[in-house]
């Protein structure tokens, strides 16, 4: 049994009781100081949208966190996300079958923070790798205060399977992504807090990405479990979750067929003029 609490997305109201859960759960650091600082900055935050005659979100998870947190309902609107897809030309170059069962190939796109669960994935690797008899590889685009942590944990899992690598490329430019995303197979978002929306998995589903993602924030607004990708219960996040999930999409071809159409089709839903 682990001697703090493991890390997962907080789902409760903000209020006064904050500060109590504060050490218990672990949500920060230990410098009362700063605990009460964050407390007030969050609060004044909550003060200047109580003050908005309409607030707007994106999802009706996060519209009812507002409400839980005391906003009235009233006053929130959820109006429909609109996105570009990264290029989708048909002159680009695709991954097609014979790739696939050579190789399972992830991409991860966002800040290298723990809230946004790089490190759960980079765990998973190593046994995705040896569940599906193949290469594992994982193409991270991102930087973050947890950059060189991560790429710690990279070293290690790398060290350990001989077949997983990870390349860290940074910020770059949406071109190069595209590029890059052409030759993937899945988009992870193992975000383990309450993500606004996780636009990057519409974004490159465009280019015929499932995504494997924690049911958190938003992101079951455009993600449906089984269809599009695989939607895995954010309530106690894993690395054996996305073990499964990744291993599933590695070693069944018309399942991450199917999936992959599906998302190119999901896309429409979403796209700017219907915004």
């Amino acid at each position: 049994m682990p001697l703090l609490p493991v890390a997962a997305p907080c789902s409760l109201a903000f209020s006064a009781k904050c500060l109590l859960r504060f050490y218990p759960r672990r949500c920060g650091g230990w410098n009362p100081l700063v605990t009460l600082r964050e407390y007030r900055r969050q609060r004044s935050r909550l003060k200047v949208l109580e003050g908005y005659s309409r607030v707007f979100t994106h999802s009706e998870r996060l519209r009812d966190i507002y409400i839980r947190s005391g906003l009235s309902q009233h006053k929130l609107r959820k109006i429909q996300f609109g996105v570009e897809p990264m290029d989708s030309s048909p002159n680009r170059a695709y991954r097609d079958q014979r790739d696939w069962e050579k190789e399972l190939r992830l991409i991860f796109v966002s800040r290298l923070e723990r809230e946004k669960g790089c490190h759960l994935l980079i765990q998973a690797l190593g046994e995705v790798s040896s569940t599906t008899k193949k290469k594992v590889s994982l193409d991270v685009f991102g930087s973050g205060i947890d950059a060189a942590k991560v790429k710690r944990a990279a070293e290690k899992i790398i060290a350990r399977y001989s077949n997983v690598s990870v390349a860290f490329h940074g910020w770059t430019a949406q071109e190069s992504i595209a590029e890059f995303a052409c030759q993937s197979d899945v988009v992870v978002i193992p975000s383990i807090w309450q993500e606004p929306f996780g636009m990057v998995g519409l974004e490159l589903a465009a280019l015929g990405l499932p995504s494997v993602a924690f049911d958190v924030g938003g992101i079951s607004e455009w993600l449906v479990d089984r269809h599009n990708g695989f939607l895995i219960s954010g309530n106690n996040p894993s690395t054996q979750a996305l073990v499964d999930a990744l291993s599933e999409l590695g070693t069944n071809w018309p399942t991450y067929q199917r999936m992959s159409k599906n998302a190119r089709e999901q896309v429409d839903k979403w796209r700017m003029d219907k915004h």
